[in-house]
């Protein structure tokens, strides 16, 4: 068995420095300047385009643990078997857990800029008129 650091590790897909910098990004606070928060919902945007294509990934690595575990277990009840299936196949969907979650506050980062972005803009064109 592995575990969930190994997982990123040994998988190409999304490394540990990589999340802790869209955690970073995350945590930034929102700049005022609509032309800076332009810059940043763009940044925000690619690292969503990129969490959304690893996650796939992670989902495969996933299904595929757990189809090699399905032919090994065989002993027990099928609850048994699926909760050992489970318990080994932890690391994996951690990781597939952990950029879910990332792509979920991503979602909410761009909802809430766009947000602040149209805010702006009719400030703007209140003030223009």
């Amino acid at each position: 068995m592995t575990t969930a650091d190994e997982t990123f590790s040994k998988t190409p897909y999304v490394q540990i420095a990589e999340i802790k910098n869209i955690q970073r990004l995350l945590a930034e606070e929102l700049p005022d300047n609509p032309v800076v928060l332009d810059s940043q919902v763009r940044l925000i945007e690619s690292k969503y385009a990129w969490l959304t294509t690893i996650v796939a990934f992670y989902d495969y690595e996933l299904l595929k643990a757990q189809g090699d575990l399905l032919g090994k277990i065989t002993d027990g009840t099928a609850y048994a078997r699926e909760a050992r299936i489970k318990c080994d196949t932890a690391p994996e969907r951690r990781a597939r857990d952990v950029v879910e979650g990332l792509i979920k506050a991503v979602e909410q980062r761009i909802s809430l800029v766009q947000s602040l972005m149209r805010k702006q803009n009719q400030e703007a064109a209140r003030h223009e008129t």
